[in-house]
């Protein structure tokens, strides 16, 4: 059963509401994308592919026109609405087209607008019952699309009975909703007491306050516009999680929200279909080579392979590979050098040392007796200690050694051949180590190379030792790509993760050098309450758009690097306040030996440092854009959030003008 549009406390059948007035967009009537402005870069999408390329770049050149055309309105009379004739005279000169080409370029919109709209069944469903109770119904709208444009959309997305007479459009009436003349206009056409009439929108000022200072009763639902961003980051590329998102916010339309859902089924599962196709199209293209998912980044993907490969029995087995940077280092030291300390125990650090043997692989001892394991050493302490025990340090790394390289052969990396390895990215530098590892112990029989899903520029020096490509984001891509991509590899590690830790060890020949993994309260409590709900999202997910069954329409075909960069960048750079919320919720364990609380993803409040400093922090530790929103919010620390934004235009919400529309 549908979920019904709650208008409590009044009663349609009392005969005390003889006008039901009822927003259009996002109320009545919405679209296949997840916001308005998202027609304009299905529009882009199709110039662009029919050759026109002239018109890359048109979705955001299309809403600056419509900025533009309502400056000069305001100047010239702040009552009245723009037409859409008005913003497309603005988008004519900004890209020289005569008058033939402007006009074609606004029918097409139009007639988009028909094609990708679709009913709001809760609110079709209470018209019905407004004229079965011989309520007459009106659509109140502020827009700049005329009544006769209005009624072609509904009928086409079903919702019959409407007449021009009874839209009522701010466009055609010289007032808005939002300024309050358009009631006033309305209240002069419909002839009944303002109190007859309920009014139903989305809009708390335009349809509630403005409404209800002309007496007019009114029920607000903002439920349809949970999908709304910010409208300029528009371009083809971010189609495909509009889409879903459109999808996700039409199943959850009178049903509460759910970040899991919105998440997992758009971003995460974009991710998981990416890594999917290009692990195919590596195996098609070299037969023999072997492909593995990096734990835990690609957990969820070698989940939806496995699935996939039960239907499917020419796909080759998958391997799961348990590897971790800390794990790659400390199974190559060779000495108790100075780095290695720093590594060892941070500047910072005061830590029991228990905590200090579990990660140096052995117990430190003093004139050959083993420490307390309860005390507690700072810097110079455990420095200290870890140089009076450097032949013990390093015996520990080369028995890591060993096992690390059991474990790699049981994986079948050291058979000879190429080896395909799938991992989020970022530089590269552990699967760089493996590579030589790899080839050192194979006399360069065996080959491994790195498919990622982005990369930032610190993997360039990698490229000497690893063959790499990256989907999503790659080193060659401009300074504000890499820095956005910087300020949010926290969160992307945090989503895209396993219900099991990190591995920091791997057991014996006794035990077929299975992986040690460590589990940490703050990565269980986050998966069982947010991240495990996201990854069981995304792979259903992941599963109907690879077999090309989802609901929405998108498939396989849609799903490409700029795709993936797009829904990145719509969740992890322009978030909602609720995600920021409950996202920020989670703790991100990065330490050496992956134990304790972890650094959260969203800081409360700035640390007491400079703004350098703190945009440091932000970009290597934590999520900036949900930190920076946060701030925002704050009124203790909105003035620093503004300086960052002053100072760093990069961390604007604004990716697609960063990008130049993609």
């Amino acid at each position: 059963m549908l979920p019904e549009l709650l208008i409590s406390p009044f009663d349609l059948s009392s005969g005390e509401i003889t006008v039901l007035s009822i927003d259009f967009f996002d109320t009545l009537v919405t679209r296949s994308v997840a916001q308005p402005t998202h027609v304009f870069a299905t529009l882009e999408q199709r110039l662009v592919s029919d050759g026109q390329r002239c018109y890359h770049g048109f979705a955001r050149k299309r809403i600056q026109a419509e900025r533009s055309a309502r400056q000069y309105q305001q100047e010239l009379d702040d009552r009245c609405d723009v037409t859409i004739e008005d913003i497309y005279h603005h988008l004519q000169i900004a890209l020289g087209l005569n008058y033939k080409e402007r006009v074609r370029l606004m029918t097409l919109e139009m007639d988009l607008e028909v094609a990708m709209c679709r009913s709001v069944p809760r609110a079709v469903a209470l018209v019905q019952k407004a004229r079965q109770h011989g309520v007459r119904v009106v659509v109140v709208s502020d827009n700049y699309l005329p009544s006769h444009q209005l009624l072609r959309m509904a009928e086409a997305a079903g919702v019959v009975g409407l007449v021009l007479s009874d839209i009522f459009v701010s466009c055609e009436h010289s007032g808005m909703k939002s300024n309050g003349h358009l009631w006033t206009t309305v209240l002069g056409h419909v002839g009944v007491e303002a109190n007859q009439i309920l009014h139903v929108g989305d809009n708390p000022e335009a349809d509630g306050v403005q409404a209800s200072r002309h007496g007019i009763c009114v029920v607000v639902n903002c439920d349809m516009t949970r999908s709304h961003r910010a409208p300029f980051n528009a371009a083809p590329s971010l189609l495909s999680h509009s889409r879903l998102e459109a999808y996700v916010r039409d199943e959850l339309c009178g049903h509460d929200w759910s970040i899991e859902r919105v998440v997992g089924a758009t971003t995460v599962a974009l991710i998981i279909v990416d890594q999917i196709q290009r692990a195919r199209a590596a195996i098609a293209s070299t037969p023999r080579a072997t492909v593995h998912f990096a734990a835990r980044d690609g957990y969820l993907s070698h989940q939806v392979w496995n699935i996939l490969k039960r239907d499917d029995s020419s796909m080759p087995e998958a391997g799961y590979l348990a590897m971790s940077r800390s794990v790659v280092w400390r199974s190559a030291i060779n000495e108790a050098s100075e780095k290695v300390q720093q590594k060892m125990i941070g500047n910072d650090e005061v830590l029991s040392v228990e905590r200090l043997n579990r990660r140096l692989g052995f117990s430190l001892q003093k004139n050959g007796v083993d420490v307390d394991g309860r005390e507690m050493v700072d810097v110079y302490g455990g420095r200290a200690l870890i140089a009076a025990n450097e032949q013990r340090l390093v015996e520990s790394s080369h028995q890591l050694r060993d096992r690390l390289l059991g474990y790699l052969k049981q994986q079948g990396l050291l058979d000879i051949g190429r080896h395909f390895v799938i991992d989020l990215g970022w530089t590269g530098s552990t699967f760089a180590d493996l590579a030589d590892l790899v080839a050192e112990q194979s006399n360069g029989d065996s080959v491994v190379e790195g498919i990622f899903t982005a990369l930032y520029w610190d993997a360039t020096p990698q490229r000497t030792r690893l063959a790499m490509t990256s989907s999503a984001v790659s080193d060659f891509s401009g300074m504000w790509t890499n820095v956005m991509l910087l300020g949010l590899l926290k969160l992307l590690e945090a989503l895209m993760t396993a219900p099991h830790g990190s591995v920091v060890n791997y057991q014996g020949a006794e035990h077929n050098f299975d992986a040690v993994f460590v589990d940490t309260e703050p990565e269980q409590r986050a998966y069982q309450t947010i991240v495990g709900p996201i990854g069981a999202y995304a792979i259903e997910t992941a599963l109907q758009i690879l077999n090309n069954t989802h609901p929405s329409g998108v498939s396989g075909a849609d799903v490409n690097g700029a795709a993936v960069w797009a829904s990145i960048m719509q969740i992890g750079h322009d978030p909602r306040p609720e995600e920021i919320d409950q996202l920020g919720m989670i703790c991100h364990v990065s330490a050496i030996d992956h134990e304790g609380d972890g650094e959260p993803l969203v800081l409360v409040e700035p640390p007491d440092e400079n703004h350098g400093k703190i945009v440091s922090t932000l970009m290597h530790d934590n999520w900036w854009q949900g930190s920076l929103r946060r701030w925002q919010n704050d009124p203790l620390h909105c003035d620093m959030a503004n300086q960052i934004l002053q100072f760093w235009p990069e961390a604007s919400c604004e990716w697609v003008r960063l990008l130049n529309s993609q």
